[in-house]
């Protein structure tokens, strides 16, 4: 290897490891934002999630899993924690939630911070053929042409990784 090899690798080197620490001081700020709480921030730095945009009883359901956040941790380990809140999130949602006028704009967060963190949704569309493997029939309806063929997606599943977090639960002809 000549010394002009040598001096472009030492230079190539040195910018991955710029590049590197660069991604160590946003992880470092992301985990900073969880433990003060303000915001939870995706790898491009913007803010992602506000904790104080939500309406009070939801803060305080989530407060455990604010709180339980306490490292990075790897993709999984995070991507599994946004699951846990995500979920929370759309129960709230679904079921007797107060008025929420950022709710919408919240949930859109939550997927773009999912996907950032590797989180993938599977939306089974109509039409589609019912794979146990990845999705949960939560009811059938009547419709013996399209029998075994998904009617509607219910809630999404999630992936991380190639591995199965959560099946999408779906309503399926039969």
């Amino acid at each position: 290897m000549s010394n002009e090899d040598s001096a472009l690798e030492v230079k190539e080197l040195r910018g991955e490891v710029r590049a590197l620490r660069a991604e160590v001081e946003a992880l470092r700020n992301e985990l900073r934002s969880l433990r003060g709480g303000a915001a939870v921030r995706s790898g491009g730095g913007a803010p992602a999630l506000s904790w104080d945009a939500m309406p009070a009883d939801l803060q305080k359901r989530l407060q455990p899993l604010r709180n339980g956040l306490t490292a990075a941790g790897d993709g999984k380990s995070r991507a599994l924690w946004l699951l846990e809140v995500s979920e929370n999130v759309e129960d709230y949602l679904r079921y007797g939630a107060e008025d929420w006028p950022g709710a919408d704009t919240f949930a859109e967060q939550l997927v773009r911070l999912g996907g950032d963190w590797g989180l993938q949704r599977i939306i089974p569309q109509e039409g589609d053929p019912v794979d146990h493997s990845q999705h949960l029939v939560l009811q059938t309806v009547p419709g013996a042409d399209r029998r075994d063929l998904v009617a509607r997606c219910a809630r999404p599943g999630y992936s991380f990784g190639g591995e199965l977090l959560r099946r999408a639960e779906v309503v399926v002809y039969l």
